[in-house]
């Protein structure tokens, strides 16, 4: 929704400047400050559904790369940041006042947190393990143990992991690449490969086990500027460490 028009803390302003933080003794949040909001969708109502059929195909086609460059732009007011636009996209379409956000410190500021509270109206978590979606840097991803992975009667409780990461893109699957990602399942006809840049060993190991918790495990978006691949937990995830060790115990079957 635009409230530039109608911000001055009357109306949705007001309203939502008094959250209340998840499980704190009801002390009040700051007041959002106006100063630094970004424009939202021009057109909340179309550009949302656009929003949310890029994501679904990002979530059903895993591999697959969407861009939010030409939905979400403004040639009025304050944008988001160019390195978190897909990131905001994804906020304003799936973030509402029935969920919940923790933001990291490596992302977290004072323009992002005040974005989210007023465009979305989501709460935000105290901590990571009970939020609905987290926002995250890719190096401060160093393990799931503290993200909520669902429960055996209720699988899709889990949280959704938007990851912003340095480079994204979709690669060849034969490429001999330390940051390539192999990704295979539901929604993937054979096999596709993305590269994601800054990937150490511990991340490579964390998306190839998230697969084998299925159906309980997070499901992730990567992100970098306005471009999105979605990894969600069905995927099962290969790199080129393990490919090779696969090789070649296929390769001293064959010999002996």
């Amino acid at each position: 929704m635009d409230c530039r028009s109608q911000c001055p803390v009357a109306g949705r302003c007001g309203h939502q400047s008094g959250l209340l933080y998840p499980g704190q003794r009801r002390s009040v949040m700051t007041a959002i400050s106006t100063h630094h909001l970004w424009v939202p969708f021009a057109n909340p109502v179309l550009q949302s559904q656009q929003a949310f059929r890029k994501l679904m195909r990002a979530m059903s086609e895993p591999g697959t790369c969407v861009s939010f460059d030409t939905l979400y732009a403004s040639d009025s007011g304050q944008a988001a940041s160019t390195s978190q636009t897909a990131a905001f996209a994804t906020a304003l379409t799936l973030l509402d006042q029935e969920t919940s956000v923790w933001i990291s410190p490596g992302i977290s500021s004072p323009a992002l947190i005040d974005n989210l509270r007023f465009h979305c109206g989501c709460r935000l978590a105290e901590n990571a393990s009970e939020a609905d979606f987290v926002m995250l840097s890719l190096s401060e991803l160093n393990g799931l143990d503290r993200f909520s992975e669902g429960e055996d009667i209720n699988p899709h409780t889990s949280a959704t992991l938007i990851v912003e990461v340095p480079a994204l893109e979709v690669a060849s699957v034969d490429e001999a690449h330390p940051d390539l990602l192999v990704l295979s399942g539901p929604g993937i006809k054979a096999r596709k490969g993305v590269r994601v840049q800054g990937l150490t060993p511990d991340h490579r190991r964390l998306f190839e086990n998230n697969h084998q918790r299925y159906p309980l495990g997070v499901d992730f978006m990567l992100t970098c500027g306005a471009d999105l691949v979605a990894l969600p937990r069905s995927t099962q995830v290969s790199t080129l460490t393990n490919r090779a060790a696969t090789a070649g115990e296929d390769t001293q079957c064959m010999s002996q």
